[in-house]
């Protein structure tokens, strides 16, 4: 009631005041105008300086009585030593006021106190995260570099690839000239082939048909041999003949040369006699001319004999030699014969043999046409592996100025991490200061536990973790207990109205995506656009309460009464001493929904 009566005195002194201006506006002014302007001047200070004094006399006594208490309080540092103060005045409400007042500090302060440990957890995160950001940075940078120098030896092999199929497309097309003419020319062959075929089938049957010729010529050379055998003993027989004629003939001629001679003698004798051998002389003359007649055909028998004898001998030697013709004419028709058949054989062979080799050949003159066909096809191909090779060239053009960019790109990313880094020594510095300033500050959290009603405490999350109802994102969690959490949401709820959710978990933290939840909002605070909802809560399926646990005893920041100092979250060091840490699980994907 303090306050009610400073109004009341306040008010009584205004009333006061304006009393007194008007007396003297009523009495003053109208006589003299400057008497009335000092008194006004002098009075209303004079009044106001009484009222003051009054005023002060009376609130002495509370005044110096809270200013006790609040330099006890100063000492102590103790937020929750309010409680017990009530003021002088048995209905003064300087007490509940300052009491209602410091229990939302404490509650502000237990908020900072948890926050000073997100926020310095939260630097040291961003400070290695950005460290190690800098680090990928410049290895992604360095990466980039070698795949920009792979990238540019493999568009300088694609250069060369590209004019190594310029040279095959050529020799591709020289082939496809080179396979057309050997298809006329294997078809032309192929002509020449069937007619060689035929024509070696006809010498063949040539062969066949003069074997058939020789036999018949041996046959009858068979039966010439024969004849000319009994012709060659006939014309020995009339050799031998004529040789005996010819013995006759000599014996004749002799038995001619002695008639002659007797028939000399006689006609010598004859004329001797006489006219008594005149007759004998005629006989004698006759018997002389008939043996001179006689002598002289048998000379020319003789002669005829001779040459007859000669003919027959040479006859008979032409014969002998006709018959050693007719017997080579024989073995040699024999030697034909076996030739023929050797011949009619081997061309027989040969006969298949070209049949085989034509159909070889016609088999080979299809496989040029099929490569023919293979090397047309091949070079449309080559020539749409051409055009896409250029393409990809030109692809890896534009992916050698993304890599460019890419690894400028990295450069500027760890410049941004450095700076990133050294902003996270400056929010190092401000926890710093943060939690000197808090850590002289004492409050209670079991006076925030009594002011919400909560059965029991509630743990600040680390990571203020997603709740999803269904597919829909409703909002973070605040705080949490087994029995209860604060929820800030861009939705308002029905208060007293189960909600069933689900918090999910950070990335990494485990194999689960998260664990469902029953919670009822039973307050809801207005804090901007946020809503601040105070929830009851139970867990969906009891035996996720390891797992629950689990998550309290890692993603939750124990509140103490006593903060440790900035150097025992986070020890002042510059980025070469801090390389060295072993880099905390990343914060961006710990944020992360699973």
């Amino acid at each position: 009631m303090i306050i009610a009566k400073n109004r009341i005195r306040l008010l009584l002194s205004f009333l006061i005041l304006i009393l007194e201006n008007l007396l003297v506006f009523v009495f003053l002014v109208p006589q003299n105008t400057e008497l009335s302007l000092v008194a006004i001047l002098v009075i209303n200070p004079l009044s106001a300086f009484l009222v003051l004094f009054i005023n002060l006399r009376y609130d002495r006594k509370d005044v110096n009585s809270i200013v006790s208490y609040l330099s006890q309080i100063n000492g102590k540092n103790n937020i929750d030593l309010v409680k017990s103060f009530s003021g002088t005045d048995p209905d003064s409400d300087v007490g509940g006021k300052l009491n209602d007042f410091t229990t939302h500090l404490n509650s502000v302060f237990l908020d900072i106190s948890r926050s000073t440990k997100k926020f310095n957890l939260f630097a040291s995160d961003i400070f290695f995260s950005a460290r190690h950001m800098s680090g990928q940075s410049i290895e992604q940078s360095e990466g980039m570099e070698r795949i920009y120098g792979q990238v540019k030896l493999f568009q300088d092999s694609l250069s060369r690839l590209d004019r190594d199929i310029s040279e095959i497309l050529e020799q591709l097309s020289q082939s496809s000239h080179v396979y057309k003419g050997l298809a006329e020319r294997s078809s032309d062959a192929a002509g020449n082939l069937l007619r060689l075929t035929q024509d070696t089938r006809s010498a063949t049957e040539a062969a066949d048909s003069g074997l058939v010729s020789i036999g018949q010529s041996a046959d009858v050379v068979a039966d010439l041999t024969g004849a000319m055998k009994n012709l060659e003993r006939s014309m020995e027989h009339m050799s031998d003949q004529t040789s005996r004629v010819g013995h006759v003939i000599d014996n004749l001629e002799d038995i001619a040369e002695r008639t002659h001679i007797l028939a000399t003698n006689a006609s010598i004798e004859a004329a001797r006699a006489g006219k008594s051998g005149q007759g004998f002389a005629v006989i004698a003359s006759e018997v002389r001319k008939l043996s001179e007649y006689s002598r002289d055909s048998i000379q020319e028998v003789g002669l005829y004999l001779k040459e007859t004898s000669q003919s027959i001998n040479e006859n008979n030697r032409y014969w002998k030699n006709g018959v050693e013709r007719i017997h080579k004419v024989r073995n040699f028709g024999d030697e034909a014969r076996s030739i023929l058949g050797e011949i009619s054989g081997k061309t027989q062979k040969l006969s298949d043999a070209m049949k085989d080799f034509q159909n070889q050949f016609e088999e080979q003159s299809r496989i040029i046409k099929e490569n023919l066909a293979v090397a047309g096809r091949s070079q449309d191909r080559i020539n749409g592996f051409a055009e896409s090779l250029k393409e990809q060239s030109s692809g890896y053009e534009a992916i050698l100025k993304d890599v460019r960019q890419a690894s400028k790109g990295a450069e500027e990313t760890s410049r941004t991490a450095q700076i990133l880094s050294q902003l996270a020594t400056y929010l190092k510095v401000g926890g710093k200061e943060l939690l000197y300033a808090v850590k002289h500050v004492r409050f209670s959290k079991k006076r925030l536990l009594d002011q919400l009603g909560r059965k029991e405490e509630r743990r600040g999350l680390l990571y203020n973790l997603e709740v999803f109802q269904g597919e829909k994102f409703i909002g973070h969690l605040g705080d949490l207990s087994l029995s209860g959490l604060l929820l800030y949401s861009d939705f308002n709820f029905e208060l007293n109205c189960e909600v069933h959710a689900q918090v999910v978990f950070p990335l990494g933290f485990t194999d689960k995506s998260g664990i469902d939840i029953v919670f009822t909002p039973r307050r809801v605070e207005m804090d901007g656009n946020i809503y601040r909802l105070g929830c009851s809560m139970r867990l969906e399926k009891q035996d996720q309460l390891s797992e629950f646990s689990e998550m309290l005893e890692r993603l939750t920041v124990t509140d103490s009464n006593e903060l440790p100092g900035s150097e025992e979250i986070f020890e002042a060091g510059t980025p070469e001493e801090l390389s060295d840490f072993e880099d905390p699980d990343d914060l961006e994907l710990l944020e992360e929904p699973d």
